[in-house]
């Protein structure tokens, strides 16, 4: 599957990766190529004739309503001199469809089929009844509006972040904490089964956390201008529009405060937020390290060019630590590279240390501003006592 050509402000679709051939390298390769070949397009022909059948059952049992949900053209090929089918989908864009939720993506979407035609729908759970209407028509799937649930799942829960969905930052907040961990499990006997072809392992359940909130060591916020104002926050679900955010409930509160300190001195100084279309303005992303083992915590500031932070950067880390004592390390990331690369290569210490210190397990961990770190400490101790 692509989701090449879709023009969409929600969620990322799911990809199908698909590999490239190697290459044969013996004659007898060749033959046997070619007749896996010839084996494929019998199996896509019975497939096709399949679907027409299926289309002309369904267009009977319309009583003459005239809906056609799959039309099959004979093309001449005067090359091969033979008969292509080509088959337009079952659903049209603008169309209302009644959906029962079989499968979640990758991204948190629901999944449903129309006469084995897939279509993601964002905000649908597994086992509801849907009514949606049809946004997108691709060759091998579809994507929807959810309009609205004729049967809920017992697993629904109602989102406690007022900025659900539009923030991209969460896909299953209307899902059940319980419902997060099976969905997680699921992908992986998935993978194991319909990918591996293995079906005699055994898939655990999730070890989940006693509490799911304010866990996270690591906030990355980009910047942006909003009303002629530098604006944090997260990104709205695929775009790099910039949703202001006060508070997060899978961030520290101490970590948002820390945020806002650099959003407001931001301002003071004169800084301006990133554009990604002119590539003008100076400050990119905000992040905070925090280390749970010492309480140390570092403040990132990407910024487009090497130039100080309003000329004052010393004194711009120097405030943020003033208001926040956990502050050990202020450091300015030079990125001006096009794309949604959040650091560059170039690291310079405005203020304090060059990198903090966290303990976990008996063992201390150094981190810099472009070093990866579990974002979840919680979940990385019972990772590592279950390993």
């Amino acid at each position: 599957m692509s989701k090449e050509g879709c023009d969409f402000a929600s969620a990322s679709m799911v990809t199908q990766a698909v590999g490239k051939n190697a290459g044969w390298r013996t004659a007898g390769g060749h033959v046997l190529k070619a007749l896996r070949g010839q084996r494929e397009n019998m199996r896509k022909k019975a497939v096709v004739w399949g679907r027409i059948a299926m289309a002309k059952s369904d267009q009977h049992r319309q009583n003459g309503s005239g809906q056609v949900q799959y039309e099959a053209k004979a093309v001449e090929d005067t090359g091969a001199r033979h008969r292509d089918l080509r088959v337009s989908a079952p659903v049209q864009v603008g169309q209302e469809v009644v959906l029962t939720i079989d499968g979640l993506s990758s991204t948190g979407e629901g999944v449903g089929r129309t006469l084995g035609f897939a279509v993601f729908v964002p905000g649908a759970l597994v086992g509801e009844e849907i009514v949606c209407t049809v946004e997108c028509v691709k060759k091998n799937y579809a994507r929807a509006i959810l309009d609205r649930v004729i049967t809920p799942s017992p697993e629904r829960a109602e989102p406690m972040c007022d900025l659900y969905p539009s923030c991209g930052g969460c896909q299953l907040l209307h899902l059940s904490y319980e419902g997060q961990l099976a969905a997680k499990r699921q992908r992986v006997v998935d993978a194991v089964t319909r990918i591996g072809g293995l079906d005699d392992v055994k898939v655990h359940p999730v070890i989940g956390m006693a509490d799911p909130w304010r866990y996270r060591n690591k906030v990355q916020h980009p910047v942006g201008t909003r009303d002629d104002e530098l604006v944090t926050g997260c990104y709205m679900g695929g775009t790099h529009e910039v949703v202001p955010t006060e508070d997060c409930h899978i961030q520290r509160q101490a970590s948002m405060a820390i945020i806002a300190t650099v959003r407001r001195l931001a301002r003071e100084f004169g800084l301006s937020g990133y554009d990604e279309a002119s590539r003008q303005g100076m400050l990119r992303h905000v992040l905070v390290k925090y280390a749970y083992g010492t309480g140390e915590a570092m403040v990132v500031l990407v910024t487009n060019g090497a130039g100080s932070p309003g000329g004052r950067g010393e004194e711009f880390g120097a405030r943020i630590a003033q208001d926040h004592p956990e502050v050990k390390s202020v450091i300015q990331n030079v990125n001006t590279a096009r794309g949604s690369m959040v650091l560059g290569r170039k690291n310079i210490v405005l203020w304090g240390e060059e990198t903090i210190t966290d303990r976990m397990e008996g063992l201390a961990f150094r981190i810099s501003a472009t070093s990866f770190y579990q974002v979840n400490p919680i979940q990385t101790v019972t990772l590592y006592r279950k390993a």
